[in-house]
This record gives structure tokens, C-alpha cells and sequence, in this order.
């Protein structure tokens, strides 16, 4: 084996073992960790905290109509999240194509 063997046979075994690969940032270590229902009302709260902007300009090429109705795009917020209607606006400023609550 040469040395340029020897340095790839060491890479992989670091990448093995995890050393290499990204990690997590502390944030996602510390949200990870928390209740699912404390985690949920931080989340409403940082919204209600949040400056609602205009939301982003639609991409007409992801505008679509159903039902009579015209949506910006197709990705939406089902219902449960904002359970009590607490930041619908806030919410579809995010980018939202359409909010139930």
C-alpha cells in the first residue's frame, strides 16, 4: 500500500464513523428535544412575534383553480396547525398557497 491508499483507507473509515459527515446545528439538537405541544405554541408564537409581509409574488406556472377558486400554488397548510385561527395571515405571508383552519 502507498501513502495516497493509506489516506483513503483512514477517509472512509472516518466517514464511517461519522467524523466526516455533516452535523446537526445545536438549534435542530435543542427543537428536537422539545415536547411536540410546547414546540407547536413556541411556533405560534414566534409567528404572532413576526412582521407579516406581503407574501412572495405568485409563479403562474404553479397557480391553479379549483372549485372555482384561484390559488397562488399548491402547497398549502392543512388544518390543525394554527388550530385556533391564531396567525392565518401570518401564515400565507410564509408563502402559503392556501391556509385551512
Amino acid at each position: 500500500m502507498n501513502a495516497q491508499t493509506d489516506d483513503m483507507a483512514a477517509n472512509n473509515r472516518q466517514e464511517r464513523r461519522g467524523q466526516n459527515l455533516p452535523r446537526k446545528p445545536l438549534s435542530l439538537h435543542i427543537l428536537h428535544r422539545l415536547d411536540p405541544e410546547r414546540a407547536h405554541r413556541l411556533a405560534i408564537q414566534g409567528l404572532k412575534l413576526r412582521r407579516i409581509r406581503p407574501a412572495p409574488p405568485p409563479d403562474p406556472q404553479l397557480s391553479f383553480s379549483l372549485l372555482d377558486r384561484v390559488f397562488p400554488n399548491p402547497i398549502g397548510l392543512a388544518a390543525g396547525f394554527d388550530k385556533n385561527a391564531e396567525v392565518p395571515d401570518a401564515l400565507l405571508s410564509l408563502g402559503f398557497g392556501f391556509v385551512e383552519v
